[in-house]
């Protein structure tokens, strides 16, 4: 392949040893021209006499030592398609006594390094239109411990700033991609000793010393994934067409989603620490993270989606805190005949049929959302007179809503029932032109607008007439609207498990449509 037609991959963070280096070889043995960078050329002293990569040194702490490189590249290329956000640093502590020059140096280096170099290279892929970030994270930071707080609070923004940029780059052509590693084994905890060895000594928490330290390299453990397996894995998705919103890959990085729904029913909450250091590994962590919101609506489309999601969180759960159960019992001189055999409990045989039963049930309530979806439910739509009746006949509750294009009223009634329709799957929300319909307004009898009525197997059972029942003013908020067609059977107690949370948001704020509504636009 000619230079001018290989791809050209930025990757920062490539010492030897660490994983932004095994990227780059997998990179190049993918005929990619990879842009290898460290902080010190020296550090990647193995890769220079190697054609197949382009080394510089470069500080992502620094947006002059970015620019210039960055200048370098192009001038040297023409391009860059494929820029990898790797770098990062440890950073292991109490979060009560350690240094905010830690937390700032840490931040300044897993959030802002990315960040710098992001907002340096989008111009010039925006410009192509076409383009790549990968901004890899990692597992710790979708379930935080004890002791790396700081470390998986610089993960977690980043995780959040990826998503955000997915979706704001996404109109320019450029993929973003979030790759979170599991228990990889490369040079990072060595590097978190090393900087551990230059924190003060603590006060409150010296007495954990020795198991704090033992934290700085918990992920280098002998199960850990070769750095070389994770970065072939990692490449091939990275090259894909139509990459992944997120990955992930590598030990305690994936698992059955049984153990997923076990975690948040057994786990969620652990008592307070206690004063005894050697029960300090009980608390493993105080709640469960939801499952992330607003993921990339093609690689997420349904609630299984959102739980194969959180095979991540569930993996990361589970091991680390019986990585922290071993430690405990390592630093102690005795054992309690207490503490729990998680494996056993994991593989306990009724355990096992309550978790089949969870997911067959999760299973059977997703497909049949699917199935009342693809009837038309979960959203709000206009119907002629000549399809009437075969949408009421077609869904076994529908709420129809009928009204007159001119009417103030009527549009008040439409934005409403607009942002109940996706929470309220089990029922079809259609609405008809009253002028356009004379045949079945007659037949039913609808006098007043705007009326809703609703049909359960195609037979009207009840209806609301104006806004009669919502003190007969215009100002009246969503919820209302709710808890009326509540009171009167229209619609069901329990809401749709896989409601939007901007439609949420909007029930939650119980925000008002007023009657300074002019105009047909469904927008608020």
């Amino acid at each position: 392949m000619d230079i001018s037609e290989k791809p050209v991959v930025l990757i920062t963070g490539c010492s030897e040893g660490g994983i932004g280096h095994a990227l780059a070889r997998a990179f190049a043995s993918q005929k990619c021209q990879v842009v290898a960078t460290s902080r010190c050329l020296s550090s990647m002293r193995d890769l220079q006499k190697d054609e197949r990569f382009y080394i510089r040194e470069l500080d992502v702490q620094s947006d002059e030592n970015i620019r210039k490189v960055l200048k370098a590249v192009l001038d040297k290329f023409g391009r860059i398609d494929i820029v990898v956000n790797n770098a990062g640093i440890q950073c292991v502590g109490p979060l009560a006594e350690i240094p905010l020059s830690s937390l700032h140096r840490t931040f300044d280096t897993n959030v802002y390094g990315p960040i710098r170099l992001v907002q340096a290279v989008v111009p010039h892929m925006a410009s192509r239109r076409k383009g790549k970030i990968v901004n890899v994270g990692s597992v710790a930071a979708l379930a935080p411990g004890p002791w790396a707080g700081v470390y998986t609070a610089s993960k977690a923004a980043l995780h959040a700033l990826t998503d955000s940029l997915r979706l704001e780059l996404r109109t320019f052509g450029i993929d973003v991609i979030n790759v979170l590693p599991g228990a990889i084994k490369s040079n990072i905890g060595n590097s978190a000793v090393a900087s551990y060895n230059q924190m003060p000594e603590w006060k409150l928490y010296k007495p954990f010393d020795k198991v704090i330290q033992a934290r700085a390299s918990l992920s280098q453990r002998l199960k850990a994934t070769p750095a070389d397996e994770f970065a072939n894995k990692t490449v091939a998705v990275v090259l894909k067409k139509n990459p992944p919103a997120w990955f992930s890959y590598g030990q305690y990085s994936t698992r059955r989603v049984d153990r997923w729904i076990y975690w948040v029913a057994t786990v969620i909450r652990f008592p307070a620490i206690p004063v005894k250091p050697s029960s300090l590994f009980t608390l493993f962590i105080s709640q469960s993270h939801r499952a992330r919101r607003k993921m990339d609506p093609e690689q997420f489309r349904s609630r299984l989606s959102n739980l194969a999601f959180g095979n991540v969180m569930a993996a990361a759960a589970r091991n680390y805190q019986k990585e922290l159960l071993v430690q405990e019992k390592a630093q102690t001189s005795s054992t309690s005949n207490e503490d729990v055999d998680l494996e056993e409990l994991m593989d306990d045989p009724e355990l096992e049929k309550l978790h089949a039963d969870r997911i067959a049930a999760l299973k059977k309530e997703a497909e049949k959302r699917q199935a009342l979806k693809r009837q038309g439910h979960g959203e709000y739509r206009e119907i002629s007179e000549g399809d009437f009746l075969g949408e009421v006949t077609g869904s076994e509750n529908v709420i129809c809503h009928f009204y007159h294009r001119e009417f103030y009223r009527c549009k008040i009634m439409d934005k409403h029932l607009k942002s109940l329709a996706p929470i309220y799957v089990d029922a079809k929300f259609i609405k008809l032109d009253a002028e356009n319909a004379p045949f079945f307004v007659a037949k039913l009898g609808v006098k007043t607008l705007p009326c809703i009525i609703s049909f359960r197997k195609g037979v009207a059972i009840d209806r609301l007439i104006g806004f009669q029942d919502l003190g007969g003013k215009d100002d009246f908020t969503t919820k209302a609207l709710e808890n009326v067609l509540i009171k009167k059977g229209i619609i069901s107690v329990k809401k749709d498990e896989d409601k939007d949370d901007e439609d949420m948001e909007k029930i939650n704020r119980g925000r008002a449509v007023r009657s300074s509504v002019h105009t047909d636009s469904d927008s608020e």
